[in-house]
């Protein structure tokens, strides 16, 4: 499955006429949290280089919010990175679809979120790249992450913030979810709340804004797909 794929010196700005423009570090950090943190989604990967000025965010953002972060896979100069919400994490890898296709494929489900992580880990040590079952920890709807996997990435009935094979009308309406919980973290952040009030203001809220009437804001370039 496709992660957010950026490059040095950091992560890459969303460029979009449909976000407030933003910029540096916190922009970047805003965007990309924002679902995570208003429970839109479980996580989110980032690849960071080691020398990125985003990377010492990092520590700070775990320690106000709810959130945890796992390393999954150093690769060269950059470093792969799950940003996640344990609770909601788990409860979205216990879906039956996940937990059957985890449990064939070796997972040890009876051992907890970090024994699953560890797993995932070792999977990426050992194929030296992505292991499609990725999507599941990245909060991806099950049916898609299988769709997937069965037709090879090809023959997807629509690309938003990943491929969807499976129910269309809700893949969207998440998608439409998503963004608009990156719009709103970019429009505070533009209204000058700094990072990390903005990150406990959208932790504590839990509250998503409803989704438009049209089918959803285009992806950022620098958003899952």
């Amino acid at each position: 499955m496709a992660v957010v794929n950026v490059r040095q010196p950091g992560l890459r700005s969303p460029v979009s006429s449909v976000f407030p423009p933003i910029c540096g570090p916190e922009g970047r950090w805003a965007f990309f949290l924002a679902p995570v943190l208003m429970g839109a989604k479980a996580s989110v990967s980032l690849n960071l280089s080691a020398s990125s000025e985003d990377l010492p965010y990092l520590p700070q953002l775990l320690s106000v919010t709810r959130l945890s972060a796992r390393l999954l896979w150093p690769h060269g100069p950059e470093q792969l990175w799950l940003i996640y919400d344990p609770a909601a994490l788990e409860r979205s890898l216990n879906q039956t679809l996940t937990r059957n296709w985890l449990r064939q494929a070796g997972y040890p489900l009876q051992s907890g979120l970090a024994a699953l992580l560890d797993h995932l880990c070792l999977n990426f040590r050992q194929q030296g790249g992505f292991p499609h079952e990725l999507g599941f920890f990245l909060d991806y709807t099950p049916e898609d992450v299988l769709g997937y996997i069965q037709w090879g990435g090809q023959a997807a009935k629509y690309c938003g913030c990943w491929k969807v094979y499976g129910d269309l009308d809700q893949a969207r309406l998440r998608f439409s979810l998503i963004q608009n919980c990156r719009r709103q973290a970019c429009l505070l952040l533009q209204q000058g709340l700094p990072l990390l009030p903005l990150c406990q203001h959208l932790a504590g809220s839990l509250r998503l804004l409803p989704p438009p009437v049209c089918d959803g804001y285009p992806v950022p370039a620098a958003a899952e797909a």
